[in-house]
């Protein structure tokens, strides 16, 4: 059974990975329009209290199922009298849905990764019809090039889409694609998970993952990039412990 969960004006969806898949099955099914799934973990929490972020907010409201990808947030939400039983990675996410052979079957497009990973990830998965475009970086400020992406996913008319396209792009492209398209739809929101699965990047193996250390490896991987971010989440998440972060 699923519950709602409210923690820093974000309404978390706390619901098991497979009752979670037989629901995105059978509104697929059932041609509902367009379903946002978004996993949002500690730095997309804190960029969600700043004021500056209203289309990013917004974009998160209009989600149809928003999913804690954190198991260290969920720690600091119990801390904070917010219990969170499910925790489900937007890695872990798509995977299960790749294998999924229903899923296998559907049309399915990835948004971002290259030509050559969506071809590694088709044959790993054997699905039937992907179709994928990589737009150029800063797409989401440019009228035009935001718009070439919108047509190529309508024209593809997935039953399934995936935006790899790193956050509050895909975000923020998800809340276009319901206002626009005329196909139902699954959207998953689910940044660098492609990139694990076309084996470009490796993920931690499953004994940190358990550890709750996965953000170190990742870290660790890319510390230019990433130990910036982490800081400023670190900072982030203790204000929210402690009582002083919206």
């Amino acid at each position: 059974m699923s519950q709602v969960i409210s923690i820093c004006g974000v309404n978390i969806n706390d619901i098991g990975i497979d009752e979670l898949l037989h629901r995105l099955k059978t509104s697929l099914a059932n041609s509902t329009g367009t379903e946002i799934v978004v996993t949002p973990n500690i730095d997309h929490l804190q960029r969600l209290t700043l004021a500056d972020n209203g289309a990013f907010k917004r974009a998160y409201q209009r989600a149809s199922f928003t999913l804690c990808d954190s198991r260290v947030f969920r720690i600091a939400a119990r801390l904070k009298g917010k219990r969170i039983i499910n925790v489900v990675p937007g890695s872990d996410l798509t995977e299960r849905l790749l294998n999924e052979h229903w899923v296998k079957q559907c049309k399915v497009c990835f948004i971002g990764p290259s030509d050559r990973d969506c071809e590694n990830i088709r044959a790993r998965y054997t699905l039937s019809h992907l179709s994928h475009y990589s737009p150029p970086m800063g797409f989401i400020e440019n009228f035009c090039e935001t718009q070439k992406c919108l047509d190529f996913i309508e024209k593809s008319a997935p039953s399934i889409l995936f935006l790899a396209v790193g956050s509050p792009r895909q975000e923020i492209l998800a809340s276009m694609i319901k206002d626009t398209s005329q196909h139902s739809m699954i959207v998953l929101c689910i940044g660098a998970s492609l990139d694990f699965l076309s084996g470009k990047t490796s993920r931690a193996p499953k004994w940190i993952q358990i550890l709750h250390l996965e953000w170190m490896h990742r870290m660790l991987s890319e510390p230019m990039r990433l130990a910036p971010r982490y800081f400023k989440n670190a900072k982030w998440l203790i204000s929210f412990i402690v009582g002083t972060a919206n």
